[in-house]
């Protein structure tokens, strides 16, 4: 069709009527792109069903898919149409869902007659008529969901990442469906084993069309009843079985598009850190580092947070002291008020050399180092400070009280978290497991998971300064005239 404008919008009128209820059309005519088969059936089920979802591989293309859905309910909809989005994360909806909304947009023959603003996409003019609007789920002290008080002729509900979706905002869209003309449809990695996002695959399953879409494995591997996406580069499939294996969890999510099966056994269980990937709190006015020393085959790793927030996570290979200096430069740019190191082996040498730094460079930063006789703060609850570093951190994690938003596409940190297993010890204290015992399995050493471990530690402790606090002085070693204690 031509270019739409005032001057031919009879025309537009009776197109618009017409490809109404086509949205397979409309995204081939309109936004002139080419769906794939399994986007082919979506879009078909979007028009017929009042609930579709949708659980889908990494990169298979489910925001595009609801992109153009949201923009088909805007432009075809007519008067009184609404299309409230939400998402577990302001960056999932301004910087994938809406940015996703707006390449599409750009290059369709409506640009000229649709608005977009970071909260809305409307016809020009028409902003509280024909629209569709962003609202997060988030965590509020308000009981009332940001997604209640919709009400319209035409209403359409799109769930992004649902995986995240509060209780309160699912409770919301299903009670929306039960007046005429409301839909929903909602997608996500299958991250959880819990919630209504997995509920709608199992005890709920009947009153939703489900869609399972898997990368293009083997047939032998495939799922069954998953649709394939070609979308899916088969580097990123190898290179995801290589890293973390076919039986772990982030592969069982990332590539198979399946609920993962995880062991009890684990310290950290997944479905907590997804929702940390996908929570939004206020972060605090302090930047605290926890830093995890490297060396050999392993990184040295820094972990940033402010207040309850993960900020960022910098990671590079080279020997402890060949890296201080790198630490040192991200101290000068945040200022943190505590620097949290792994005083292990080396690491107490290099964060004794940090301190010397710190002193001559007149930086008023704390910098503590946690090693071996470092005692842990609940010694009935952990025989080990190691032990109790990531019990903090898993605690934080069940109970909802920490922001990982900005690291939700850390697949290396994502595994590193989940796959340490934990057991008790005689006296009933919880223990974690060893760096050697993990090795045995073919896991790597976690760096960045313990980076970010040491950034939420809170130690109360007045920590040594030097060798022969943390190891004594009489069993030493010589290493490259760097005198190192066994432990």
């Amino acid at each position: 069709m031509t270019k739409v404008n005032s001057r031919n919008i009879n025309k537009l009128v009776k197109y618009l009527k017409d490809i109404r209820g086509d949205p397979v059309r409309f995204v081939r005519e309109i936004l002139g792109a080419e769906p794939e088969p399994w986007q082919l059936q979506v879009l078909e089920a979007a028009v017929t069903e009042r609930a579709v979802a949708i659980r889908s591989c990494h990169g298979a293309g489910k925001s595009t898919l609801l992109a153009w859905l949201i923009l088909y309910e805007v432009i075809t909809g007519g008067v009184d149409t609404k299309v409230p989005c939400s998402a577990p994360s302001l960056h999932q909806l301004r910087d994938v869902l809406w940015a996703e909304i707006k390449k599409w947009l750009m290059n369709s023959e409506f640009s000229d007659l649709i608005e977009s603003n970071t909260e809305r996409v409307f016809w020009s003019g028409q902003s509280d008529v024909c629209y569709a609007v962003a609202r997060t789920s988030v965590r509020e002290h308000s009981r009332q969901s940001n997604l209640a008080g919709f009400h319209a002729r035409n209403l359409r509900f799109v769930l992004d990442e649902a995986s995240g979706i509060l209780p309160k905002d699912f409770e919301v869209v299903m009670g929306a469906l039960t007046t005429e003309n409301a839909r929903v449809i909602m997608a996500g990695n299958p991250a959880s084993l819990n919630g209504d996002f997995y509920d709608a695959f199992h005890r709920d399953a009947a009153n939703w069309k489900a869609f399972h879409i898997c990368a293009p494995v083997s047939e032998d591997e495939r799922p069954a009843g998953a649709l394939i996406s070609d979308r899916v580069d088969p580097q990123y499939i190898s290179s995801m079985a290589e890293k973390y294996g076919k039986s772990s969890g982030v592969y069982q999510i990332r590539v198979l598009g399946e609920f993962p099966s995880q062991s009890e056994e684990m310290a950290i269980p997944l479905d907590w850190v997804v929702a940390a990937f996908h929570r939004t709190l206020d972060p605090g006015n302090d930047f605290i580092f926890g830093v995890d020393w490297g060396g050999g085959n392993a990184e040295t790793t820094v972990a940033i947070r402010q207040g309850d927030v993960a900020l960022e996570l910098h990671g590079w290979r080279g020997e402890p002291m060949e890296t201080v200096g790198r630490v040192l430069q991200l101290i000068r740019a945040y200022e943190p008020t505590c620097v949290n190191c792994d005083g292990f082996g080396l690491g107490i040498y290099a964060t004794d050399r940090l301190k010397e730094l710190m002193r001559e460079h007149d930086l008023s930063v704390e910098v503590i180092a946690i090693g071996p006789k470092t005692e842990p703060q609940e010694p009935e609850i952990y025989s080990r400070v190691t032990d109790e570093i990531w019990g903090h951190l898993r605690e934080r994690l069940r109970s909802g009280n920490i922001d990982m938003s900005a690291l939700q596409n850390d697949d290396r940190l994502l595994a590193q978290l989940t796959t340490r297993s934990y057991s008790t010890d005689s006296s009933g204290r919880w223990r974690l497991e060893k760096k050697q015992e993990m090795a045995r399995r073919g896991l790597p050493s976690p760096d960045r998971a313990d980076a970010l471990a040491l950034a939420f530690y809170k130690p109360k402790i007045k920590e040594p300064l030097s060798f022969a606090d943390f190891y004594g002085t009489g069993n030493l070693l010589n290493l490259g005239g760097i005198r190192v204690g066994r432990f």
